[in-house]
C-alpha cells in the first residue's frame, strides 16, 4: 500500500469523517502496548530531520495508545537508539528511508510518497519526494517525513487496502492538518473498520431534512457534481484498493451506475455544460491524466488532453475550454471542439502558477463561465490565523 497524493477527495455534497480530532481534544492515551521500530537511514537525511520525524510519528501513534521507541540505522549496518538490543531485530518495524538511487527503480507514479505491505514488517518512504514535496509546498520537512512514515506503519499494522476517509490513514496527506498536529491513528483504524465520507442531499429552499444517498460500508464518496439539468449525480466512489466513476440519476440510488469499470483509478468527474460529455482523471498511464467520454454512452475515451499529469478538471460555461491542474500546481488550459461524436483538443498551454498542488480535497478552484476569472483556495504559510469569534445577539447585550 502507499501514501500517494493520488485522489482528491471531498466535496460540496460530502460530510462527516474521522480519524482526527482538535488540539484540545485529542489527548494522548495511556500507553496500552509498545512498538519497535528501526529507522534506516539509507537516503542520508540529517540526523536532526530523522530525529524530528521521529517524533512526529510517535506523537500520531500515542494518542491512540501506542508508544514507540525507535532506533537509527544508516545503509552501512550501524543500528542505535531507545529500542532494545541491537541484534534483536524480530519484534521491530523497519522503515527504509529510500536513497535517491533506490527511488529511480521504483516502479511508482510521481505523486507516491511510499509502500508498505499489510502484515509486514518492512515500509519505505521515498525521502527525496518527500523533501520535494515539503520544498514546494512549503512546509516542515521533518513534520512532513513523520506523517508519511506514520501512515505506512499504519499499513503494516492493518489489513490490505486500508485507506480512510481521515486520519493518518487517509490516501491523501493534509499538510495543513499534519502541521496543526490534529491527524492521529485511531483504534477504529486499529481493528481495520473503514472511514468514509458520504454522500447527502438537501433541499436548500428548506423544509427537508438532508438524506443520505451513499455509500455502503466499506467506500467512501468524493467529487460529487451535477448535471447541467439537474437529472444526474456523477461522483467517485473508492473501495479496496480502486476508486471509479459512479452516476447516481436523481430518481434514487437503487438506479445507480458504475460509468466506468477498469482496473484503473477514476475520479473527479466534470460535466461538459451542455452534458454531452464527462471529463475525469485516471491513473490507466501511471500517473493522473485527464480523460474526456461522451455520456451517457460511454463507448469511446479521448485523451489524456493533459501532458504529464492533470487533476481537478473543470469546464469553461460555454464548453469550449478545459482547465485542470498540473502535478505542481500550475493551472492549465486546453481548446475544445465538441461534434457529436468526437472531441478534438488542443495542446495544454499553461495559464499561471495557482500554488496548488494534489494533497487534500480536489474542489480547489473555480473557474468563471467566461474564463477570466478564477477563485482559488489557499493553504496559510507561517503562522495559522487568528481564531474567529462569533457573537450571537449582540444587539441585546449593547442595551445592558
Amino acid at each position: 500500500m502507499t501514501y500517494s497524493l493520488r485522489h482528491a477527495a471531498a466535496g460540496l455534497m460530502i460530510a462527516g469523517a474521522c480519524g482526527w480530532m482538535p488540539p484540545q481534544a485529542a489527548a494522548e492515551a495511556t500507553p496500552i502496548r509498545t512498538m519497535r521500530v528501526l529507522v534506516v537511514n539509507t537516503a542520508g537525511a540529517p540526523t536532526n530531520v530523522v530525529a524530528a520525524a521521529e517524533e512526529a510519528a510517535a506523537r500520531v501513534f500515542r494518542r491512540a495508545g501506542i508508544d514507540t521507541t525507535w532506533r537509527n540505522g544508516s545503509g552501512d549496518g550501524t543500528v542505535a537508539g531507545t529500542g532494545a538490543a541491537d541484534d534483536d531485530l524480530k519484534s521491530s518495524i523497519i522503515i527504509n528511508l529510500m536513497s535517491p538511487p533506490m527511488e529511480a527503480r521504483a516502479v511508482a507514479p510521481p505523486t507516491v510518497m511510499g509502500f508498505a505491505v499489510s502484515g509486514g514488517r518492512l515500509a519505505s518512504s521515498m525521502y527525496g519526494r518527500v523533501e520535494r514535496l515539503a520544498q514546494n509546498a512549503s512546509t516542515d520537512l521533518a513534520t512532513t517525513l513523520g506523517h508519511v512514515i506514520a501512515h505506512e506503519i499504519g499499513h503494516l499494522l492493518l489489513p490490505p487496502h486500508a485507506h480512510s476517509g481521515g486520519g493518518i490513514m487517509n490516501a491523501i496527506l493534509d499538510l495543513h492538518l499534519a502541521a496543526r498536529g490534529v491527524l492521529w491513528f485511531s483504534p477504529a483504524e486499529e481493528l481495520g473498520s473503514s472511514v468514509s465520507f458520504r454522500l447527502f442531499v438537501t433541499n436548500l429552499s428548506g423544509g427537508a431534512d438532508r438524506e443520505r444517498l451513499w455509500p455502503e460500508a466499506g467506500s467512501s464518496v468524493s467529487g460529487p457534481t451535477w448535471s447541467p439539468d439537474g437529472r444526474y449525480l456523477a461522483y467517485s466512489q473508492s473501495a479496496e484498493a480502486l476508486s471509479d466513476v459512479w452516476i447516481l440519476p436523481s430518481n434514487g440510488p437503487e438506479t445507480r451506475r458504475r460509468f466506468l469499470a477498469t482496473p484503473h483509478n477514476e475520479g473527479e468527474p466534470a460535466f461538459s455544460p451542455d452534458g454531452q460529455w464527462l471529463a475525469f482523471e485516471s491513473d490507466a498511464s501511471g500517473t493522473r491524466e485527464i480523460y474526456v467520454r461522451p455520456f451517457p454512452a460511454r463507448d469511446q475515451q479521448f485523451g489524456p488532453l493533459s501532458r504529464g499529469g492533470g487533476w481537478s478538471v473543470r469546464w469553461r460555461g460555454d464548453g469550449r475550454e478545459l482547465y485542470f491542474l498540473t502535478l505542481d500546481g500550475t493551472l492549465m488550459a486546453v481548446d475544445v471542439n465538441e461534434t457529436a461524436t468526437d472531441v478534438h483538443a488542443s495542446a495544454p498551454h499553461a495559464l499561471f502558477p495557482a500554488g496548488l498542488l494534489p494533497i487534500g480535497n480536489g474542489h480547489v478552484y473555480a473557474a468563471a463561465r467566461d474564463g477570466q476569472h478564477f477563485l482559488l483556495t489557499e493553504r496559510p504559510s507561517g503562522a495559522l490565523s487568528p481564531p474567529l469569534t462569533v457573537v450571537v445577539n449582540w444587539l441585546a447585550r449593547m442595551h445592558k
